[in-house]
């Protein structure tokens, strides 16, 4: 898997950064990321999820992703040294994403290499749901001030309104249908945005963990 990932950053001038194909484990034939694609209109990226591995690996060429993820990526001791390292304000979630767009402000891009892959266990802090809420929440309005242009950010305003308005009702237990979303994670959603607006960034503060841990 090196040596590829490494014969990519070699062979493709623009790289700043590669990754292989990220397949879960145990569920090893499905391939969880893939490429990732900023979807400005819902505010998210989106990873592409294939099922079958054997799909993806037909994909012989390396191709252009918005990030590698960072369970593994290769890139190059001088990028480090030019664009500086990872965000500690992130945390966890999005720090990736907003080295990579460094990256891309000097002239790089991030690369998946389909034909070599790697087996990743889920994050233990994906089990703590309202711990992962309120990271996502916060990091990802941090993520679009420092990486998006204002023009482009408005284009999210109607959708992060929405999900906003739709948190505060699930909150306190008005909505039938909650997609997965307890009242207590909503919550944690509506701490992590207003931790933001407060530029209240890296570990979450410790009054907080009351809410963020509870199962």
């Amino acid at each position: 898997m090196i040596t590829r990932l490494l014969e990519a950053m070699l062979t493709l001038g623009d790289a700043g950064s590669v990754g292989p194909l990220i397949c879960d484990y145990p569920q090893v034939e499905r391939v969880s990321f893939s490429k990732a694609q900023w979807n400005t209109s819902k505010a998210i990226f989106n990873h592409f999820i294939i099922e079958d591995v054997n799909v993806a690996e037909g994909l012989s060429k390396p191709y252009e992703t918005d990030f590698v993820c960072g369970c593994c990526l290769l890139t190059r001791t001088e990028l480090w040294e030019k664009v500086g390292l990872l965000d500690e304000r992130y945390f966890a979630y999005y720090e990736e994403a907003d080295w990579c767009f460094r990256l891309r402000r000097i002239g790089y891009k991030s690369f998946i290499v389909p034909d070599t892959k790697i087996y990743h266990r889920t994050s233990r802090s994906n089990s703590v749901k309202p711990l992962s809420v309120y990271l996502l929440s916060r990091n990802r309005l941090l993520w679009m001030h420092e990486n998006l242009k204002f023009f482009v950010r408005l284009k999210s305003f109607p959708w992060l309104i929405r999900e906003f308005v739709w948190h505060l009702i699930n909150m306190v237990g008005l909505r039938k249908s909650n997609y997965g979303y307890s009242s207590n994670d909503s919550k944690a959603y509506l701490f992590g945005v207003k931790d933001y607006f407060f530029g209240r960034f890296g570990k979450w503060r410790e009054k907080r963990e009351n809410i963020l841990f509870k199962k």
